[in-house]
């Protein structure tokens, strides 16, 4: 049995009902499950409440935009483990940013640092950008973090593009149960997870690497200072 600390509550906003898990393997095991049936899940990352779905899912990825009333042209960023993951989904990077990716994640992953590398497959709609970039993290102890040891999650903070992101379980609930759901065609595959670890309430550092200079798009917890030496170590 998990921690009591680490009670689980999974909302279905379809049922409108809640159900408490104790043991958090269980949790984790019923959200994975999901996700492969195509739900649009809300979760608790690292950094602030994150709106995710199967990063191979091109129609949950689609929902998850009318979700947001996000703009096409923003691609989602995609949580992932590790390099191994990276290489399985996004690979073979070309090989320069690959020795950059492999400096900064080796002192600065998991954490609050998404980094854009250029990948050579072809991924859905929504998750790269016409130039073929994505932009990857891997989340520090979270939620989220134990979804994508087995899945790579497209995932952007949980609010209505423009608004202040969800940090609490029940913040998370009352994007769905109005501000989110309002006006969308049909029924929902929607739920929000919610569990006790504290978030760090603010978005990850935004690098791009695909150059020899790094380039912040994104300040966040990680400086660029932090970054150039990681990638100079």
């Amino acid at each position: 049995m998990s921690d009591p600390l680490q009670v689980v509550r999974i909302y279905d906003a379809l049922t409108d009902t809640e159900t408490v898990f104790r043991d958090e393997a269980i949790a984790v095991a019923e959200v994975k499950e999901k996700v492969k049936l195509g739900y649009v899940i809300l979760l608790p990352t690292d950094t602030v409440y994150g709106v995710a779905c199967s990063v191979e899912n091109a129609y949950s990825i689609e929902y998850l935009f009318q979700l947001k009333r996000r703009e096409r042209a923003k691609t989602l960023p995609v949580l992932v483990s590790d390099l191994e993951m990276v290489d399985n989904y996004f690979g073979p990077l070309f090989p320069d940013q690959r020795v950059r990716l492999e400096a900064l994640a080796s002192q600065l992953w998991p954490g609050a640092l998404t980094v854009v590398v250029s990948s050579p497959r072809t991924l859905p709609r929504g998750v790269q950008r016409s130039d073929g970039s994505v932009a990857l993290r891997s989340p520090g102890a979270s939620f989220s973090s134990l979804v994508v040891r087995d899945v790579a999650l497209a995932c952007t903070s949980a609010n209505r593009s423009g608004e202040t992101p969800a940090t609490t379980f029940i913040q998370a609930k009352e994007l769905l149960k109005g501000n989110l759901l309002e006006d969308l065609p049909g029924s929902t595959q929607t739920i929000v997870v919610g569990d006790s670890r504290p978030m760090a309430e603010q978005a990850s550092t935004l690098v791009d690497i695909r150059t020899a200079t790094p380039k912040i798009l994104r300040k966040g917890p990680i400086s660029y200072e932090e970054i150039l030496a990681a990638l100079l170590d």
